[in-house]
């Protein structure tokens, strides 16, 4: 029997070829680090077809770390990550998305940090930024650095913070406190959920952004505002499944948890400006003013964001006639 590895990946995929291999290329190219001492498992969550299978095959054999690679039907990503901590023999998992592209150094510096910090209950969030060579849009600015910049000189995060595309913590902690991801939370916020279940027993998210990862995703205005349908889903999923989480889903836009005054004035008057009808001309001016004001037109952007989840969580919550 091969020594246990130090440190197991664990990537959910689904019908990205081109993103899981450039993915698994990143790992390969890590330094510093003995790569047959590092465990990755990719989750196929039910690509359609057969166009991923035989890459994924021909990447077993290619790659100098080991790879193991499942298939399950399509059943979310939080379910493919459940899957994948089932099988993982390392005693830290690294989370990542299968469009994260690992730094040299990004195994190396997890793997630092929980020598660093050895108690079970610590774990590590590395930082993300957009990949070189993808051009810089409003839509791709708010998806992801703005919410790292605000991470800027802290050392230790809220359960909120706990984002899978890029980090880690000691599997013995999840395990002794049985922890898993909610497959139920299909699309987004899956990961702060366990987050906060996480903290509940006393879990402790230190920031490394030495641990740095790329994002190889070109993603478009309309893929991000597809996003704001699919958050809106979560969190009304989240709030049936856990209605005691209500009073915090507020910082995520949940409107059914903000203030009175916002739910009886703010959201009404917003509605007014920001509507299906108006949203079309608010999103050719952002673009528009990217180039001459950019944090204009991700004010703008952000607006049209939030909506379309206000829309999205109103018609999740209207009783079914």
């Amino acid at each position: 029997m091969t020594s246990p590895p130090e440190l197991t990946v664990v990537i959910p995929t689904y019908d990205r070829p081109a993103e899981i291999r450039r993915c698994l290329e990143a790992l390969a190219a890590s330094e510093d680090v003995v790569l047959e001492r590092i465990e990755v498992v990719v989750v196929d969550d039910g690509t359609p077809g057969d166009i991923l299978r035989p890459q994924l095959e021909r990447l077993v054999a290619a790659v100098p770390f080991r790879l193991t690679v499942l298939r399950q039907d399509n059943a979310g990503q939080a379910s493919a990550r459940n899957a994948a901590m089932a099988v993982a023999r390392g005693p830290l998992w690294l989370f990542l998305n299968d469009d994260t592209l690992a730094c040299p150094t990004l195994l190396t510096a997890h793997l630092r940090a929980h020598a660093d910090h050895p108690d079970e209950a610590i774990g590590c969030l590395g930082r993300m930024t957009l990949a070189p060579g993808i051009p810089w849009t409003a839509a791709r600015s708010l998806h992801l650095d703005h919410m790292w910049s605000r991470l800027a000189g802290r050392s230790e995060l809220k359960w909120f913070h706990f984002w899978t595309t890029n980090v880690s913590l000691k599997a013995a902690f999840l395990r002794r406190h049985r922890l898993a991801f909610d497959p139920a939370i299909r699309y987004v916020h899956d990961d702060v959920e366990l987050g906060r279940r996480l903290h509940a027993h006393g879990f402790r998210l230190l920031y490394h952004p030495e641990a740095l990862g790329y994002h190889d995703h070109a993603l478009t205005e309309s893929d991000f505002l597809r996003m704001a349908e699919r958050e809106a889903a979560s969190l009304c999923d989240w709030a049936v499944r856990q209605p005691d989480a209500v009073p915090e889903l507020a910082r995520f836009g949940y409107t059914p948890a903000r203030a009175r005054w916002e739910r009886a004035i703010k959201y009404p008057a917003l509605a007014v400006v920001f509507n299906r009808v108006t949203l079309p001309a608010w999103r050719r001016l952002a673009r528009a003013a990217w180039p001459v004001w950019p944090a204009g037109a991700r004010l703008l952007l952000s607006q049209c964001y939030a909506a379309v989840k206000r829309r999205g969580i109103s018609r999740a919550r209207r009783p079914a006639s």
